[in-house]
């Protein structure tokens, strides 16, 4: 196996020297190359412009700021605002800028090249959050730059962009500011008109279930058990009128309606029962000396007999009176030991009620009697007239009472109307109220965000919010930014000097010819 031979350091300098002649060609072009180059490039000059990012003056404790995203983010919202190609172009015809590539290339590569030629640099800095109260990394500033190859063009250029971000700044704090209050004015609104549709239904449901709704139980109950007390009443009242008329029609059945009478030849007209009496005597009397058929006992017979109905009527109406007395006390005592369903209790109502239908029934013939007899005339007896006028007094008492009854017991069955149907319009009522109650909850809150909003947005109107604050305008530079022509020339001399003795030891190594003693080893 044939042995690789390696040169010594001795051999490439002598290979170097063989060819000094390239080597100090190579090392010149490559030299003139770079001076050119380093002394050829134009030079560019950059303008920056510092913005502070200045915090809000008003405490966050009585004026909160509608604007609640990071300064970071707010920078490249309005680095994209501001970066827009209108915006630029503007600045492009304005100064003249790119005069041979506007004129050689479309408007988007000009507009590219411009972007390039802006520079952004976010300065951050630790500070305490003072939400948390911890130390975090915050966005204090940040530095905006355009490279020209005119230092006044770069100063005016860059005056121009930072005053673009100041603008955009202010205008899309005031925008999202004017933005949430008119969205949360929209919102109030809405929710204005909700409440009153609602107010509108609770209103109506209201009204066709008056009495029926849920707040009202207790006083439907209080209302129904006050009406049953007074039903009791009025019934206790009724039954005691009852009683009293049953007792001035029985005193009045035994008085005679008119006063005693005496007649033109001066005797006395007697009573229905004088009558009777007299009568009795003289028939006996009469039919001792007459026939059966005369006329005149006939006539006698028959009045007797009428006089007979009319006392008799009035004696079994006082019986009946007295019968009712006693029932209605055997009620009263049966009513206060069994409940209104006992046998004894129905028992003994429907005798009261027949017996009642009796004395009717007497009494109406005893009226009809004493009209007939009377001729229509008004009694004239005081006693009976009182008890008469006591009489008709109670009759319109019983009936005053019946009605009274009967509209209490029509508002007592209206009240447990009320009380039986309040659950099912409960369900509705609470939905509606509900419904109304969150509505209001809600409407509280948009208005209290409203205001908040209102107060941020004439915090932003008076500048007291956050804002950017230029602290170092564009300076025209005296320097340009690049090239580094001192860095260039010092990298092409090495750059020289290395090629050319790269060049050497190839040529050297490519070279098959033998050199001196040890070449022939």
């Amino acid at each position: 196996m044939q042995e690789i031979q390696t040169k010594s350091i001795q051999e490439y300098i002598a290979g170097i020297k063989r060819r000094k002649g390239k080597v100090v060609i190579t090392f010149f072009s490559l030299l003139l190359i770079t001076v050119a180059l380093a002394f050829g490039l134009p030079a560019v000059y950059r303008s920056s412009a510092l913005i502070l990012i200045e915090q809000q003056e008003i405490p966050e404790d009585l004026v909160r700021s509608t604007v609640t995203s990071y300064a970071d983010q707010r920078i490249q919202m309005i680095t994209q605002r501001a970066m827009r190609t209108k915006n630029l172009w503007d600045i492009i015809e304005k100064y003249d800028l790119y005069k041979k590539k506007r004129e050689n290339y479309p408007k988007e590569v000009v507009i590219e090249e411009m972007r390039e030629d802006i520079a952004q640099n976010i300065i951050s800095a630790e500070v305490v959050d003072p939400r948390t109260g911890r130390p975090t990394n915050a966005t204090i500033a940040f530095e905006l730059s355009y490279d020209n190859e005119s230092p006044a063009m770069a100063q005016k250029v860059a005056n121009d962009l930072s005053s673009l971000y100041l603008k955009e700044n202010i205008k899309s704090r005031k925008q999202k500011a004017s933005e949430t209050s008119s969205f949360l004015t929209e919102e109030a609104e809405k929710l204005d008109k909700k409440i009153s549709l609602l107010e509108e239904e609770l209103a109506k449901f209201k009204q066709e279930n008056s009495g029926k709704l849920p707040e009202l139980v207790d006083m439907n109950l209080s209302l129904m058990n006050r009406t049953d007390a007074q039903i009791e009443e009025a019934e206790s009242q009724i039954r005691v009128m009852q009683e009293r008329k049953i007792y001035l029609e029985s005193e009045l059945a035994q008085l005679n309606p008119h006063s005693t009478m005496i007649s033109s030849s001066g005797e006395r007209i007697l009573s229905p029962e004088d009558r009777l009496k007299m009568l009795q005597t003289k028939y006996l009397s009469e039919s001792s000396k007459y026939a059966e058929s005369h006329p005149d006992l006939i006539r006698m017979k028959k009045e007797i007999s009428t006089l007979q109905d009319e006392i008799g009527w009035v004696d079994d109406a006082t019986n009946l009176a007295k019968q009712v007395e006693t029932l209605r006390a055997k009620l009263v005592d049966l009513n206060s030991r069994y409940s209104s369903n006992h046998p004894d209790i129905k028992k003994t109502k429907r005798e009261l009620n027949t017996i009642n239908s009796q004395l009717d029934t007497i009494r109406k013939k005893q009226q009809q009697k004493a009209k007939i007899k009377s001729g229509f005339s008004k009694p004239d007896n005081p006693a009976y007239v009182q008890l008469k006028a006591q009489l008709e007094a109670t009759l319109v008492e019983v009936k005053s009472l019946k009605q009274k009854r009967e509209r209490l017991t029509k508002k007592y069955q209206e009240y447990e109307k009320r009380i039986i149907e309040t659950p099912v319009v409960e369900k509705d009522y609470r939905a509606l109220l509900r419904d109304y109650d969150q509505a209001v909850v809600k409407h509280r809150d948009i208005k209290a965000r409203q205001m908040e909003a209102k107060l941020g947005e004439s915090l932003e109107e008076g500048r007291k919010g956050e804002r950017f604050e230029l602290i170092e305008p564009p300076m025209l530079p005296e320097k340009p930014l690049k090239p580094n022509r001192k860095a260039i020339l010092a990298f092409g001399i090495v750059f020289s000097i290395g090629a050319a003795i790269g060049i050497a030891v190839a040529l050297d190594q490519i070279d098959t010819r033998v050199w001196g003693y040890d070449g022939v080893k």
